[in-house]
């Protein structure tokens, strides 16, 4: 796979994954006892968002942190949506 492939297949499960957790945010992640489906989305979006930062910091070898994201609010499927598109656009950029 070439980085163009793998950034394709990161949109397409990030999709596919959000697309799963809308059906039911209440569900339980049973790979992940601690986590309800609400609390993977929450922590991947976190996760998201730091990978970001760090593709976007201008010393890529210290640890970079999320700027003020805000917490997800009412709508978490959104917020989880724009941290997904804000990393898909920084690997773009950074594969560019």
């Amino acid at each position: 796979m070439n980085d163009t492939d793998l950034l394709a297949h990161l949109e397409t499960e990030s999709r596919t994954f959000a697309e799963a957790a809308a059906a039911d945010l209440t569900a339980e992640v049973p790979d992940c006892p601690d986590f309800d489906m609400a609390g993977l989305v929450t922590h991947l979006g976190w996760v998201y968002a730091f990978a970001a930062a760090q593709l976007s910091s201008d010393d890529p070898t210290a640890m970079a942190m999320p700027g003020d994201e805000g917490a997800p609010g009412d709508d978490l499927l959104d917020w989880f949506a724009e941290r997904r598109q804000v990393l898909l656009d920084a690997l773009d950029g950074d594969l560019s």
